[in-house]
């Protein structure tokens, strides 16, 4: 919300009056995705006599908003990384293989994990949702992430020097 508050004029000036594409609509999602995302974990996470059923159920599309969150904002670090290229096919080739490789996998694991999930009442007198189990797969997907902006990354800091992504492709 900080931060909202203290871009907000800059983006009523500059990004509201913009003509729509891609990249406007990638930008206002990763600005207000997270304000429903809090709203739903904050459902889940404060709500006094939640059922157990409910809780499951808002767990899974908090899960995916906040995956997606990740994900448009990979997608902006990738059409960054490309424009400070030039706009290079050969990058933007690389670039998008990269992304399919790294969020496919992601993607899956992100459904194995919520659909793993098991919920429980924090306390029986104030019956709040409370996560105690789920596969431990969610893991490799942080990892995916971590070494997916690290490639990215390095081509923004270091355009000239090789990687062993570009070497491979």
């Amino acid at each position: 919300v900080y931060d909202y508050l203290l871009t907000v004029n800059s983006e009523v000036e500059l990004i509201w009056p913009s003509r729509w594409n891609p990249i406007k609509i990638l930008f206002l999602l990763t600005r207000y995705l997270p304000f429903v995302d809090v709203t739903l974990v904050l459902f889940y996470q404060l709500k006094p006599n939640i059922s157990i059923r409910t809780c499951e159920l808002t767990y899974q599309p908090a899960g995916w908003l906040i995956v997606i969150g990740i994900a448009v904002a990979e997608i902006i670090l990738v059409v960054r990384t490309w424009a400070i290229w030039g706009r290079s096919k050969r990058i933007a080739l690389i670039l998008g293989i990269a992304a399919v490789l790294g969020l496919t996998p992601t993607l899956v694991i992100e459904s194995i994990f919520l659909n793993s999930l098991e919920c429980t009442s924090c306390l029986p007198i104030l019956s709040w949702c409370l996560l105690t189990a789920g596969n431990p797969v969610i893991a490799v997907s942080f990892v995916i992430v971590i070494l997916f902006e690290t490639c990215t990354s390095h081509r923004i800091l270091f355009p000239r020097k090789k990687l062993l992504l570009t070497v491979l492709v």
